[in-house]
């Protein structure tokens, strides 16, 4: 029995959160009162109409701010490992995160500067314009 203890801990907590899960969805679903209504049909997150006319122009702002903030996100982790062992690092490994610092700081200008974050920019309206040929 002494070899198993350490499963036995295991499989109390797996049965505890199994339950623990279904106590969560038989209360939802008995407090729930599917009640649809304009509100909860409306967009949720991704910038246009569920139910709308298909060939109307496609914004792709909303994706590409979402773009930008994953590959923004992803960059600061690399900041985590930095400031870890900030006293552990040496004079040029300081320098390489200046450096790389300083990338982000000059790609977010740029960035900013070609109008990329502008939720409407000027290029939507001169060059795409939907004209309703149907």
């Amino acid at each position: 029995m002494i070899y198993f203890e350490p499963l036995n801990f295991l499989l109390i907590h797996f049965f505890v959160s199994v339950g623990l899960c279904l106590v969560i969805l038989v209360v939802v679903y008995l407090l729930n009162s599917p009640k649809p209504n304009s509100e909860k049909n409306m967009a949720y997150e991704c910038g246009f109409k569920p139910f709308d006319f298909a060939y109307y122009p496609f914004d792709v702002q909303f994706y590409r701010v979402g773009i930008l903030f994953l590959l923004f996100d992803v960059e600061i982790m690399f900041f985590f490992p930095w400031v870890l062992n900030f006293y552990q690092i040496s004079l040029v490994g300081h320098l390489f995160m200046l450096l790389f610092i300083g990338l982000l700081l000059l790609g977010f200008i740029y960035e900013v500067n070609i109008g990329v974050l502008a939720w409407y920019p000027q290029v939507w309206e001169s060059e795409y314009r939907f004209e309703n040929n149907v």
